[in-house]
């Protein structure tokens, strides 16, 4: 359940975060003044190309402007900071209480070696752009590696013990790192012997960085869970975090996820009704009988939970499931009946063009901030069962008891996107989604997912970390590139979405697993907490409706 309930999180603050853009684009300069606010450089660890620790220098000019992000790196500097640089010059502005749009972010990055990794100098930067806006010294003691994440928190990186090695060489006294990564592995050339022959083999070793670190070198090493607790070490001032409130499901909001809930439960206990009565009267081998037996067993179990359910999104998902459960046995079903299906596939086939069309053109009815959420919901939907339908396809000769699967989870997908869009009718105004707004959008977050994916694929094999969830991470970021080289940017930003939902429940995942509960309840609150974060920076224009759905979800499952 725990996957459930983060990147359920997680994909819903980072949808979130996708309409703040839709408002607050910048537009074009005016005139061609320039006016530089101020200028300051830091230093950061990185990792060499050839192993161990390497330092860089970053330098930041910042001008009066329209919200621009620039990034200049030296001929060694093999990494990819634009992503990084972008969201360390927002949450700065946020943290200084200044308005992104009235600047221009000139951060340049130099190296006397080549340099590997990704964002793990995110945090760093957020603290040079803060330096700028507030006018204050840094301490030039502290230095401290992290990814920084659009709540603030900051996010596991590689290269941790190269990287204290660097800094303490360099004369800094105190390092600052993720939360959970105080503890680090490390494999150990071992030597043994099975029989007479030698053999060499590996162990990996559990390290305390804290210990390690200030028994070799001196160095203080301490873990911080935000970009706050990490000011407060680099400036000697204490920040104070912003507050969230709890949202509730509006009453109009709620009452129509109930109505489709109790249509969804009507519907998955009509197919359990049918597909009972089929297998009472097939005839096949007992081994088939057992495996269709156990699939009907897991839609009535399904079936009866959605029954029991208080909650409208836990009644739709228990009832959905059942759905897909039913669909398939009967599927199954037919199939060793000798049933011709090709006539059903037709069917599902238009039924996915039926609803991937309709979702497609919601995009000129949105009229209200409310709508979006619920729209890159539907499409996110729509989009699943077309690829689940195509999956199905070419598994038809190989494997037909996958494909009948997928066949009926792509059906019933289908049918989930049509509810989602009946959320657009609740809420109406004079509000326009901007085709240029959202190709921007889309191309930012399609950067970012492939920045960040590829990032957190690298980080978790050096920690040893290997989760399915980063090849389902992948999948996501090149379907969004697929879908933005067609123009279908509404697409493109869902896939993106959950590329990055996936990458980083990878990285907190583990984070947990290396700190244990402590790290595990620090991370689901920051969970919580971004996606409330995130609503209150447009909460002035809109209710985010999958945000609340999802949590209180999330919260219900465990």
């Amino acid at each position: 359940m725990m996957l459930r309930w983060f990147t359920g999180c997680l994909l819903i603050a980072i949808v979130l975060l996708a309409t703040i853009p839709f408002s607050a684009f910048p537009v074009e300069a005016q005139n061609n003044n320039i006016q530089i606010i101020g200028y300051n450089q830091i230093t950061a660890p990185a990792v060499s190309s050839v192993g161990g620790g390497a330092l860089i220098n970053i330098s930041l000019t910042i001008l009066k402007g329209r919200g621009n992000v620039y990034v200049s790196t030296g001929p060694l500097t093999e990494i990819d900071m634009q992503a990084s640089a972008n969201m360390a010059a927002q949450i700065a502005c946020k943290i200084a209480n200044v308005k992104f749009t009235d600047y221009d972010f000139l951060f340049r990055v130099e190296t006397d070696t080549v340099i590997v990794g990704g964002p793990s100098a995110g945090a760093e930067m957020t603290i040079l752009a803060y330096s700028i806006l507030s006018n204050r010294e840094i301490n030039r003691s502290v230095m401290m590696t992290g990814m920084i994440n659009p709540d603030g928190s900051i996010g596991p990186v590689g290269g941790i013990e190269e990287k204290a090695e660097a800094a303490a060489l360099h004369g800094i006294k105190l390092f600052l790192v993720p939360l959970g990564q105080s503890v680090i592995y490390r494999w150990v050339r071992k030597h043994g012997r099975i029989g007479p022959f030698p053999i060499v083999y590996y162990e990996k070793e559990k390290i305390n960085l804290t210990e390690y670190a200030l028994e070799k070198w001196g160095l203080v090493v301490k873990e911080v869970r935000d970009i706050y607790e990490a000011l407060s070490y680099f400036f000697s001032v204490e920040i104070e975090e912003p507050s969230f409130s709890e949202l509730d499901i509006p009453d109009k909001v709620y009452d129509l996820l109930f109505l489709q809930a109790e249509e969804m439960e009507r519907n998955a206990s009509l197919m359990y009704d049918k597909v009972s009565h089929e297998f009472e009267k097939i005839k096949v081998d007992p081994w088939t009988r057992r495996q269709i037996k156990k699939i009907i067993d897991n839609s009535l179990l399904e079936l009866n939970n959605a029954k029991d359910a208080n909650d409208p999104y836990f009644k739709s998902s228990s009832a959905f499931r059942s759905l897909v459960y039913s669909t398939w046995a009967y599927y199954l079903i037919q199939y060793v009946k000798g049933s011709d299906l090709e006539a059903e596939v037709d069917n599902i086939r238009n039924i996915i063009n039926i609803s991937c069309k309709k979702v497609g053109g919601y995009i000129q009815k949105v009229d209200h901030p409310n709508d979006i959420g619920p729209l890159i919901s539907a499409v996110k939907r729509a989009y699943d069962a077309k690829y689940f339908f195509s999956s199905a396809v070419k598994l038809w000769e190989k494997d037909i008891y996958t494909a009948l699967y997928k066949l009926s989870y792509s059906k019933c997908r289908a049918y989930t996107a049509l509810l989602w869009l009946e959320l657009l009718d609740v809420y109406s105004g004079n509000y326009s989604l901007s085709p240029d707004v959202l190709k921007r959008v889309a191309s930012s977050y399609l950067s970012n997912a492939r920045i960040v994916v590829s990032y957190s694929s690298t980080i978790l094999k050096e920690m040893g970390f290997f989760y399915d969830e980063v090849d389902e991470a992948f999948e996501s970021y090149n379907r969004a590139k697929e879908l933005f080289s067609k123009n279908e940017y509404l697409g493109s930003l869902a896939e993106s979405t959950e590329a990055l939902a996936l990458a980083e429940f990878c990285m907190a995942r583990a984070q947990i697993e290396i700190g244990g509960i402590k790290v595990r309840d620090t991370v689901m609150e920051y969970a919580k907490r971004r996606a409330y974060l995130i609503t209150g920076v447009v909460m002035n224009i809109t209710i985010p409706i999958p945000s609340i759905i999802y949590l209180s979800y999330a919260e219900k499952t465990g």
